[in-house]
């Protein structure tokens, strides 16, 4: 058995769907079983208690979108990066005219939010110091403080914005597609 963890709260990357583990990292981990010629039992957490597991040896690997930072990597060894991303900015879509070019978020009072604990949060808070910034425990809040105009962006992975911003029930929000970060 090759236990994986994951934080399933992360679509398209790995999220839960019909009680079963799905997305990027749930398939690259059936093929990485397949060639190892061993079974895959997903073990979920939260994503603040991956690394934890991972030290403890409660699992083997763990596969959730992490990215790659110097604190991580001081606790635990990456594999060769397989995905490059980074955070985006959503808006919304009747702020394109006003907010739709990148630079506007580097500009004095633009307000800002991010999800706690993320790259974005570390993005927002050395690169955005002329913002107010806003944190939000997950992805749903960021977005209902969004529509309800309390923030201008909402920073976040891009596979996170990519979804987002491509689905048609969600016409309301736009992406803005210039990488912030390299990840």
């Amino acid at each position: 058995v090759l236990r994986v963890g994951v934080a399933p709260n992360y679509p398209p990357v790995v999220f839960e769907q019909d009680g079963e583990i799905v997305g990027l990292e749930a398939d690259l981990a059936h093929g990485i079983g397949t060639r190892l010629g061993r079974r895959i039992v997903f073990e979920r957490f939260e994503e603040t208690e991956l690394l934890g597991a991972l030290e403890r040896g409660d699992v083997d690997v763990v596969m959730s979108g992490l990215s790659i930072t110097p604190e991580r990597s001081e606790r635990v060894s990456f594999v060769i990066p397989y995905m490059q991303a980074g955070q985006l900015a959503l808006i919304r879509s009747s702020d394109l005219g006003r907010f739709g070019r990148i630079q506007t978020i580097r500009r004095s009072g633009a307000r800002v939010g991010y999800v706690y604990g993320t790259t974005g949060e570390r993005f927002v808070a050395t690169e955005l110091a002329r913002a107010t910034s806003f944190g939000f425990d997950d992805v749903d809040s960021g977005l209902r403080s969004l529509r309800a105009s309390r923030i201008d962006f909402f920073v976040h992975d891009a596979p996170t914005i990519w979804r987002i911003a491509g689905d048609p029930q969600q016409r309301d929000l736009q992406g803005l597609y210039q990488l912030l970060t390299e990840e």
